[in-house]
């Protein structure tokens, strides 16, 4: 504290108009961006709270499990025959002189007739229909892990803005009761205004700021309300959850190959051999079979009733009159194999390359995390309190004392910055290398 330095009041002398416009600007822009104020009894928004928020009112996943039972369904009626055909009418029916009994071969019919399939298609597009299944099903499951890892990255862009906020509050008092200091001294002659002015200065500058910050605070509670709706403008934890240690990285590239975009992909390339194998199977002949009882009335030349009769029909397809079809429906389906065994590839080498970045970046920001702790906080700390003795004992410059506080609070700002920058790449080991929560 400084009130000890404080002498004798004097009356204050008047401070350069600029400085009193910058600070009167300064708080007057800052009402413009203040979060609106929360209920008191709303609990404060924790990062767990907001992952399980985000991904209980996330629709597209719920779009994308739909999409996985409607081809599951439909992967059991693919494996049933087609429905049987029923036909009923007349046959022979003579247009000259009319009659159900003129000619012998005038009958009433009624049959069904049953399509079957070429090979073994109904069980192969079964098993189509079941690999669309699982991508869409692992798709959710992707869709799940990224809406989580996306509220995690916006809660703690919320938090980091709030943090900043609040070292701003715990700042300004400092720079307020210095200038409270200075301005004593100098109004006892014992500093110039030079001082004075630099004190002002520098609490409009941090006015300044804490517009900046509340704007950037808001926009990130725009960004997390994406995710949880209203429940993104409730009072944000204090506390920082703090991960555990992560594993390395060779075994986090060998969970890579679980992640469930991964295990999409490769179940639309399993679904690409289903489509091939279909495709062949249109090389086979489809068939059908159908039967039909005919009703006869009317007399035979000798009198007798006449007979009913029965047919029988087999159909069977020519395959070989549709070579051309054939091929290009095979070419195909090899091709859309091979375009998706090449994403496959494709997206793995992408997400193994952020998994790494991610990693790298995580391990450079823990040691940055720890030396800012550890070295750099208790040597400005300690640079400032220096400062503020030199300048008490008059042997030191008001800007250096300046500088010196105003450096702690860039430096405690800079901690906040490197801790929220290394949880939200542990967010993405989380997500792509199944790091534990």
């Amino acid at each position: 504290m400084f009130t000890e330095c404080v002498g004798r009041p004097l009356a204050r002398k008047k401070i350069p108009v600029w400085v009193t416009a910058i600070r009167i600007l300064a708080g007057s822009l800052a009402l413009l961006f203040l979060v609106a104020p929360a209920s008191a009894d709303e609990l404060p928004l924790t990062l767990g709270e907001a992952e399980r928020l985000a991904v209980e009112q996330e629709p597209g996943e719920r779009a994308l499990v739909a999409r996985a039972e409607a081809l599951a369904q439909r992967a059991n009626a693919a494996e049933q025959l087609p429905v049987p055909q029923w036909r009923a009418g007349i046959a022979n029916y003579p247009l000259s002189g009319g009659g159900f009994d003129q000619e012998p071969m005038t009958m009433a019919q009624v049959g069904f007739q049953q399509m079957m399939p070429a090979g073994d298609s109904r069980r192969i597009r079964k098993q189509l229909y079941l690999a669309e299944s699982t991508v869409f099903g692992a798709r959710a499951a992707g869709r799940t892990a990224f809406v989580r890892e996306s509220a995690r990255v916006a809660w703690l862009d919320v938090y980091h803005w709030h943090r900043a906020e609040a070292l701003v509050a715990e700042t300004r008092p400092w720079l307020e009761e210095l200038a409270s200091v200075v301005r004593s001294h100098y109004e006892a002659g014992h500093k110039g205004q030079q001082d004075l002015v630099r004190a002002e200065l520098e609490l409009a500058k941090l006015d300044l700021r804490l517009i900046e910050i509340r704007q950037q605070e808001s926009q990130a509670r725009v960004r997390l309300s994406r995710w949880l709706g209203d429940a993104a403008y409730r009072p944000i934890a204090q506390v920082l959850p703090q991960a555990p240690l992560a594993p390395d990285l060779a075994t986090l590239q060998e969970n890579l190959r679980s992640h469930p975009e991964v295990l999409a992909d490769t179940a639309r390339v399993d679904a690409g051999d289903e489509a091939i194998s279909l495709a062949r199977e249109k090389f086979k002949a489809a068939w059908s079979i159908g039967v039909t009882y005919g009703y006869r009335s009317g007399r035979a030349p000798d009198g007798g009733a006449r007979s009913d009769m029965v047919s029988l029909q087999v159909t069977r397809d020519l395959p070989f009159l549709g070579r051309k079809q054939q091929n290009s429906e095979l070419g195909a389906a090899l091709q859309e194999r091979r375009a998706s065994e090449a994403e496959l590839e494709q997206n793995l080498r992408q997400l193994s390359a952020i998994l790494v970045d991610a990693f790298t970046s995580y391990s450079s920001l823990d040691a940055r995390v720890r030396s800012q702790q550890d070295r750099v906080l208790p040597l400005a700390k300690f640079s400032a309190e220096a400062a503020l003795v030199a300048y008490q004992s008059d042997s030191g410059d008001f800007n250096d004392l300046a500088r010196a506080r105003v450096q702690v609070f860039e430096d405690r700002l800079e901690l906040v910055r490197l801790q929220v920058a290394q949880a939200k790449a542990y967010a993405t080991l989380v997500n792509l290398g199944g790091a534990q929560s």
